[in-house]
């Protein structure tokens, strides 16, 4: 791991304390999962948005009201179209 300096709000260090008290870990251990979490969100997000925008909402809503369309086990079908 790398150390870096970082500047963050008074009341988000407050709370990064406490947290660190209440679970028994250190102040670092607390930010340190605190920013994996932040960009491993990111990350997600930027993929999601990246698969949508190769994607397009035309295949988007062909392949709901291709799945809605599907019949089911007994015979009737969802929905006939969007």
């Amino acid at each position: 791991m790398i150390s870096i300096e970082a500047q963050i709000p008074e009341p988000v260090l407050q709370q990064a304390e406490e947290l660190a008290a209440r679970e028994h870990i250190s102040l670092a251990e607390v930010i340190s999962r605190a920013v994996t979490q932040a960009i491993g969100t990111w990350s997600d997000e930027n993929v999601q948005e990246q698969r949508f925008k190769r994607a397009g909402r035309e295949r988007f809503l062909n392949a709901i009201t291709e799945a809605l369309n599907d019949e089911q086990p007994d015979g009737n079908r969802l929905l006939r179209a969007i």
